[in-house]
C-alpha cells in the first residue's frame, strides 16, 4: 500500500503539472487570438507580442506597472499600451527586458480624443490625483455647448501623434461645467480596468509616426 500510495501521489503531481502547462498554453492561445482581432482592425499598426504584467509600480496612486518586454522586443520610449478592451497608457522606461507604462490615470500623459458618437466633440484626457482615486480620468477642452451625454464611448483621435486613432478611452460618467465657465469636461470610465491587467499589448510603430513620436515627444 505505501508503495502504490507513493506512486500514485507521483501520478497525481505529474498530472497537475500537465494540467498547469495546459491552462498556460491556453491563457497564451487566447492572447494571440486577441492579437489578431486587433491586428484586423488596425492593419497599419504594428504590436509586440503579448506582454505580462510583473507587477505595479509602489505608492503609485496612477496604477503605473511593469511588463516582460523591452528594447529586445521592439519597444520604445512613449509607445502606447493597449488592451484589446482600450488604451492603457505609454512606455517611459525602457530596458533591455522590461519596460514600464504610466497609465492614462496619471496627469503626466495628456491624449487627444473625440467622442464617437457625436463625431465633432474633441478633447485631452489627462489624469489627476482626485480622479485616479476613482480609478477616472478627466476629458477636458471641452466646448461649453458639447453633445456629449453619459454612456458615450471617448476614442483616440489621432491628431497628437502620440496615439493611434480609433482606440477606444473609455466611456462618459458624468459632464459639467469648468469653474471658468468658458469650457465642459467629463469624467471617463476607463475601458480597460487599469488595477486588475495581467498582461497588454504594445503598439510599437503606426503608420511610421511613432519613431519621429520618440524623437520630439516632451511628455513628462
Amino acid at each position: 500500500y505505501y508503495e502504490e500510495n507513493k506512486q500514485l501521489k507521483q501520478q497525481i503531481g505529474e498530472l497537475n503539472k500537465k494540467l498547469a502547462e495546459y491552462d498556460d498554453l491556453k491563457e497564451e492561445v487566447e492572447e494571440l487570438r486577441k492579437l489578431v482581432v486587433i491586428k484586423e482592425e488596425h492593419p497599419d499598426n504594428i504590436f509586440s507580442q503579448p506582454a505580462d504584467v510583473l507587477g505595479y509600480v509602489a505608492n503609485d496612486p496612477f496604477k503605473g506597472f511593469t511588463i516582460d518586454k523591452g528594447y529586445d522586443d521592439g519597444i520604445k520610449p512613449y509607445c502606447p499600451v493597449i488592451t484589446p478592451e482600450g488604451v492603457v497608457g505609454i512606455t517611459v522606461e525602457v530596458s533591455q527586458y522590461t519596460s514600464t507604462v504610466r497609465t492614462i490615470l496619471s496627469p503626466d500623459l495628456s491624449i487627444a480624443v473625440i467622442c464617437s458618437s457625436t463625431g465633432t466633440d474633441f478633447g485631452i484626457v489627462e489624469g489627476s490625483v482626485i480622479t485616479a482615486e476613482n480609478g477616472t480620468a478627466k476629458l477636458t477642452h471641452l466646448n461649453k455647448d458639447h453633445g456629449i451625454k453619459e454612456g458615450d464611448l471617448i476614442i483616440t483621435s489621432g491628431t497628437s501623434g502620440l496615439f493611434p486613432k480609433d482606440y477606444p478611452i473609455g466611456t462618459v460618467n458624468v459632464t459639467g461645467s469648468e469653474a471658468n465657465g468658458l469650457s465642459a469636461y467629463a469624467e471617463i470610465e476607463p475601458a480597460a480596468d487599469i488595477s486588475r491587467l495581467s498582461s497588454v499589448f504594445v503598439i510599437t510603430d503606426f503608420d511610421g509616426k511613432l519613431e519621429d513620436t520618440n524623437e520630439t515627444e516632451n511628455t513628462p
